[in-house]
Parts: C-alpha cells; structure tokens; sequence
C-alpha cells in the first residue's frame, strides 16, 4: 500500500502547488514592483523624496517641501481579487511622532465595489477589514469593518450607504504596553474565510467573524508626518503567488530561520 500512498501524494502536489502559494517582499531589491502607489496630494515631486529605502528596508517619509502627504501602497498582483484566505505578517517601526494626527494602519481583504458620483468626481465603495494604530497621545489602536451597505444607493446624497463596524479599539498606555519608537514591531493577521485574528506586538487585538466580508488584497497608509519603515511582508494561503522568496517549505516551518528574523536580530 506504500506505493499506492507515495502515488496519491504525488497526484494532489501539483494541485496543493497551484491553489497555496506565499508572497514575500523585504524590499532587499530595492523596488516596489506589484505595489500601486497613490501619494496625496499627489506629485510633481519625485516619489523618491517619500518612499526610499534603506539598509533593506522600507521608509516611508510623508513630509516634502514643509507639506504632509497621505501614502498608500495597495498590493496587486492580478488574482488579488480571489484572496479570500491568507495569513499576513510584517514588521513595523516608528522613527517619531509629531503633533497629531499620526497614524498608521493597514487592511486586509481590500476590494473595491461600485463606483458611486459625487459631483463630478467618481469614487469607489470600498469593502476592507482594517487596523488603524494611533502613535500620538493617547496611544490607540482600532480595528473596523467596512463594507457598502446592501440599501439602493441615492445619488442625491453626499455620502454612500456605508456599513462600518467597530470590533476593537484598545488604548495602550493604561495597559502598560505603550508603543516604543525606534524599535521593530511584529504584526500579524488571519484573515481565514469570515474569521479574522488581528495581533499587534504578540497581542491579540481583536479576533472576531464577519460573514459578509469578501476577498481582496492588502493595503498599508499613513496619515501625519511621522517616518514609519515598513519591512518583511509576507502573505500565505490559498491563491497566494509564489513570489519573492523560497517556497519549498510551509511558512510556518520556517518560522525559526527567516531572513526577517535574522535581520532583525542584526538590528536591535
């Protein structure tokens, strides 16, 4: 029966292969390809003066010519719109924090819907599951759903039926867990069918279900003036490409010996 075994494993390989894939960016090339950039408001300065790297890593730096700027850089990667179960993991440091308003967040299963006018301008309803991490006092972080709403949509008004959930907001200095600058922060986030499991620094933020919550891609923003660097993206699950990293073995079996971890431990 051995071989009738060996021979069944061989014959789901190709289809495991070609449904469960894992894509890695630690930006180590230096470039942002699949990555759709929007800066607002937007250039005729060069994006570099926003986005640049250093030592393998991404800097995000919202602040040129004494304005602030509002980054986005949204994941595609042509089957983003089938993502409908994956794991994300990144690392994240602050470098410092103005005045308010300084966040940062970052969604998951992003997708957009119908396009709906306002004026003359044409705006998209936008279904996402989202993290938003308030570095200025008082220290917070929010997670939400957001979703168009399933009324009739009346063109007479000046804002779309929207559906926004609240699942969490966690303030952190009471709870002695104050965000540290200059240090790297873990995130992570399941985001597996309607379940999803947010995770902040080794903490479990928020974990909830969302029935109505559709596939998409990943999406990280900032808004105010701190510097955020931004590296080790990886997402794994099902539809996933595999792109930008060895894949012989399941993520999780290699958590031990990343190279995200081995930067950072050259890096504390």
């Amino acid at each position: 029966m051995k071989w009738l075994s060996i021979a069944l494993l061989m014959s789901i390989l190709p289809v495991m292969a070609a449904y469960s894939g894992t894509f890695v960016d630690d930006f180590n090339d230096g470039n942002l390809d699949g990555w759709h950039i929007l800066i607002m408001p937007g250039p005729p300065f060069p994006v570099e003066d926003v986005l640049r790297f250093e030592e393998g890593y991404l800097v995000i730096d919202p602040v040129f010519g004494g304005q602030r700027h509002s980054v986005n850089l949204e994941l595609r990667m042509g089957n983003t719109e089938e993502w409908d179960s994956y794991t994300l993991t990144y690392r994240l440091r602050f470098k410092g924090v103005p005045e308010p308003p300084a966040i940062f967040g970052f969604d998951v299963r992003r997708s957009e819907g119908d396009k709906f006018r306002i004026g003359n301008e044409t705006f998209p309803l936008n279904n996402f599951q989202q993290m938003s991490i308030f570095v200025h006092h008082p220290q917070e972080i929010q997670v939400t759903s957001s979703r168009p709403d399933e009324r009739p949509f009346d063109e007479g008004l000046d804002v779309p039926p929207l559906v926004d959930t609240s699942r969490a907001a966690l303030r952190l200095k009471p709870l002695g867990r104050p965000i540290k600058l200059n240090r790297w922060i873990p995130v992570k986030v399941v985001a597996n069918k309607h379940l999803f499991k947010f995770y902040f620094n080794g903490y479990l933020i928020a974990q909830y279900e969302d029935e109505k919550a559709g596939p998409g891609t990943v999406r990280f923003w900032t808004s105010g003036a701190m510097i955020v660097h931004l590296d080790d993206i990886k997402i794994w699950g099902p539809r996933i490409p595999n792109i930008g990293g060895p894949h012989g073995v399941a993520p999780e079996a290699r958590l031990a010996t990343t190279w995200g971890e081995l930067k950072n431990s050259s890096r504390r």
